[in-house]
């Protein structure tokens, strides 16, 4: 899913929780008590299936795209936090602060320090900055807890979810969302058995109690399934063509090197292939393009550019031959017709690190490089594409 198309769904849901948050605000939650005393509840039991429906299009992000790789990574955290989108982290903020305020409520314990923002002067505006500043004081370690505590198994929930077709999928998370609101809504009444629960409590307690039971072993399963599938592709990336004449594998920094000489990041596959792999010959070299002429063609790609090599063939030497052409836009990472590209009628394999077209792989003679009225021809939209194009 493009992350600008989900954007507007996810700042709508923000807009919900910020609103839920000031719900909570004392002189707001009496006249909405007053109003109706269900509606307080209804705003909680509601704001389970957008937190879910959030959840499971955070699912869909793709955070291999440029919008995201481009990023600068300030802070380093945990992987399942790793939450890339702005407008995901608002959700995820606000949800979890109103769950929390709500929770702390329920539980008697007051978010009103010392009751300051019944007795500061100025009106409603300033009791409610008063308001805003107590509660994020008392909120702060139970939202961080909240946060690490929720934020990984649903996450992991609705990836499992996302294997589905989407109507399916998006029907079921938002009927999870209202049972485990509705859920909890009830359990919560009863403030933590201080009151007698009966039969219809009980029966909410064991739906919770059944949610735990199920996402247990879900979570467990996910979690060491996507271990083994990591562990697979660090080691096995690239695994169904075998590679002749490779080269000692680089490092993480001979990447970031490159990727500092280019003044851009690798797309997420080729930096992978480069880890695992560094190039070399394929046992699967030939490829289908559409030519000048609007022909399909067929050429082989006989030499992947290793990134260390003590020879001239490696990437740094070939970007370098032709950066006045490529402008660092256009990275040659493989030629095609011959495993060098010192002759004229040689072509080279390239890769885009420009935003506009990032990840694309291209063909492009060696005779029309410098040939400002000649173009690349697209041949796939990514590097994985292309690989699993390729044939005997």
């Amino acid at each position: 899913m493009e992350p600008k198309k989900s954007n507007l769904l996810f700042y709508s849901i923000a807009l919900f929780f910020i609103l839920a948050v000031i719900s909570r605000f004392e002189p707001i939650l009496l006249k909405m008590s007053s109003l109706s005393e269900t509606l307080p509840w209804f705003i909680f039991v509601l704001a389970f299936p957008l937190l879910f429906l959030a959840a499971y299009h955070e699912s869909q992000l793709d955070y291999k795209h440029p919008v995201f790789t481009d990023q600068p990574r300030k802070i380093k955290r945990p992987a399942w936090m790793d939450i890339q989108s702005i407008p995901v982290k608002t959700v995820f903020s606000f949800a979890f602060t109103y769950i929390t305020i709500v929770i702390l409520h329920t539980l008697e314990i007051n978010t009103n320090i010392m009751g300051l923002y019944n007795i500061v002067p100025g009106g409603l505006l300033s009791q409610f900055l008063i308001f805003g500043l107590s509660t994020f004081i008392i909120l702060f370690s139970s939202y961080l807890g909240t946060m690490t505590i929720l934020i990984p198994p649903l996450r992991i929930l609705m990836k499992l979810i996302s294997l589905m077709k989407p109507l399916v999928a998006k029907i079921i998370t938002i009927a999870l969302g209202i049972g485990f609101g509705f859920s909890l809504m009830v359990l919560m009444q009863t403030q933590f058995a201080k009151n007698s629960i009966g039969q219809y409590d009980s029966f909410s307690t064991n739906l919770l109690f059944i949610y735990l039971i199920i996402l247990g072993p879900i979570a467990l399963v996910a979690i060491s399934d996507w271990y083994l599938k990591r562990r697979e592709t660090q080691d096995n990336t690239f695994r169904d063509i075998c590679f002749e004449s490779s080269t000692k594998k680089p490092s993480i920094e001979d990447i970031k090197k490159l990727e500092q000489t280019l003044n851009a990041k690798l797309p997420q596959d080729y930096r992978e292939f480069l880890l695992s792999t560094n190039g070399g010959a394929p046992d699967k070299r030939y490829f289908k393009y559409i030519n000048a002429d609007q022909e399909e063609d067929i050429l082989q790609a006989w030499n992947f550019f290793p990134l260390t090599w003590h020879g001239e063939n490696n990437i740094e030497t070939i970007a370098a031959l032709y950066e006045e052409r490529f402008s660092k836009k256009y990275l040659p990472i493989a030629c095609a017709n011959g495993p060098t590209i010192s002759s004229s009628t040689d072509a080279v394999i390239c890769l885009s690190v420009a935003r506009s077209d990032y990840g694309t792989i291209y063909y492009w003679e060696v005779s029309a490089i410098f040939d400002d009225s000649d173009i690349p021809i697209i041949l796939t939209k990514s590097f994985t594409e292309y690989i699993d194009s390729l044939e005997k």
